[in-house]
């Protein structure tokens, strides 16, 4: 669930932190192909992959169909995860999408199967709700802050930073989790959820370019055990 609160103003902000996190299916859908995967697999390897980061590989069904070749989920982030909640013969969800209205979105959640658990998430596009099937970042809702930082020019346009607020809505009261754009936090607890928002930001006012997204969000959560 996504909201956006806040007003625009803010101040001048820490420049951001070198942070990273991609995601990628290997293989993946073809180019130019709207898709939402939703399958139920069998952890068979987590191992370094060859162009970097880890990955996971699976053995899938995607309803009565076995999915071939198995798929690999790498994950390349800074800093770096190494998926150590994920072991062999684990059975996870995954569902994977990607949408291309003039430009690329994706999003991949894996949870346990059974409870339900958030394993990996993370989405690249220019909204934090782009499943049709699950809520991406479950357990937490998802509010976007404006007016944190001072709107700056960019080529397109005046842009802002957002800061990404993960809400644990079980708390009483419900408990925020505040990442600033370009920022790597680890949240809710001990083991925590590392969260990397990588990119947050939005356009105030006009943009000038074309074919150019209002906001753009770049981010990567992975239960795995730190501190």
């Amino acid at each position: 669930e996504e909201t956006t609160g806040g007003t625009t103003g803010g101040e001048l902000c820490d420049p951001p932190s070198d942070v990273a996190f991609e995601f990628q299916l290997v293989p993946g859908p073809e180019d130019f192909v709207d898709v939402e995967y939703d399958w139920l697999c069998t952890v068979q390897e987590v191992a370094p992959y060859k162009d970097g980061g880890t990955g996971v590989t699976m053995s899938c069904t995607d309803g009565d169909e076995t999915v071939s070749p198995d798929p690999t989920l790498v994950i390349d982030a800074k800093p770096a995860t190494d998926l150590v909640a994920f072991s062999k013969g684990m059975a996870v969800r995954m569902v994977y999408g990607q949408a291309v209205p003039w430009w690329t979105e994706r999003w991949v959640r894996v949870e346990s199967v059974g409870s339900g658990d958030l394993l990996i998430a993370g989405t690249s596009g220019s909204g934090l709700a782009p499943s049709e099937i699950v809520d991406l970042f479950a357990p937490f809702n998802v509010e976007v802050m404006e007016g944190v930082c001072a709107p700056q020019e960019d080529f397109c346009g005046t842009i802002e930073r957002l800061e990404v607020d993960f809400i644990e809505p079980q708390g009483d009261p419900p408990i925020a989790y505040p990442v600033l754009d370009g920022t790597f936090e680890v949240i809710a607890g001990d083991p925590g959820i590392s969260t990397w928002v990588v990119t947050a930001q939005g356009f105030v006012g006009e943009i000038q370019c074309t074919d150019t997204p209002s906001h753009w969000y770049s981010i990567g959560m992975v239960f795995d055990g730190n501190e």
